[in-house]
């Protein structure tokens, strides 16, 4: 969103603008050209989605709860693509399909403990009611992708790396 100048106002070092939601109003001029971006619909908004997440029960003291902060990642993982790890989920077509932060709560309840993260029960499946969990970093391993680049070996390191994945149970 952004003010675009649309005349001056009567009053000195004020202009008078019309907001991308279509609203006009007075705003000073240096403001404008500091970077103001609304006529406060966005501080209206803003206000709305906090309102919101203090209601849904994403919220406490200020801070996102971890079933909020994990509902928001998973939902960036799959819907940003300036994610720095879209390309491991929306781009290879994980979506997410919760309609609502309460949809995806009631779905999964609240984490058991620290230790606990999201998890997709199918792995290449997405991120919908049914097919999501809180798991352990154990439970996680056990579920991921087998995804194994061996294009940079050379035959000795090849064999070398196989061993060291046997050795330490990541094969």
């Amino acid at each position: 969103m952004a003010l675009k100048i649309i005349g001056d106002d009567k009053r000195k070092g004020y202009v008078r603008c019309l907001c991308a939601c279509g609203q006009k109003c007075t705003v000073r001029r240096d403001h404008v050209n500091k970077g103001t971006k609304s006529c406060g619909c966005l501080r209206s908004a803003t206000a709305r989605r906090l309102r919101n997440q203090l209601r849904h029960g994403g919220w406490i003291n200020g801070q996102p709860t971890p079933e909020y902060s994990a509902y928001v990642g998973a939902k960036g993982r799959c819907t940003n693509p300036k994610s720095n790890v879209w390309k491991y989920y929306g781009g290879r077509g994980i979506k997410f399909l919760f309609t609502s932060f309460e949809q995806f709560l009631a779905e999964i309840g609240p984490r058991p403990t620290p230790q606990h993260s999201l998890d997709r029960k199918k792995n290449n499946g997405h991120y919908r009611p049914g097919n999501v969990r809180w798991a352990t970093d154990k439970e996680q391993n056990a579920n991921r992708r087998k995804v194994t680049d061996l294009s940079g070996y050379r035959t000795q390191e090849l064999v070398a790396e196989l061993r060291k994945r046997l050795y330490n149970g990541l094969a």
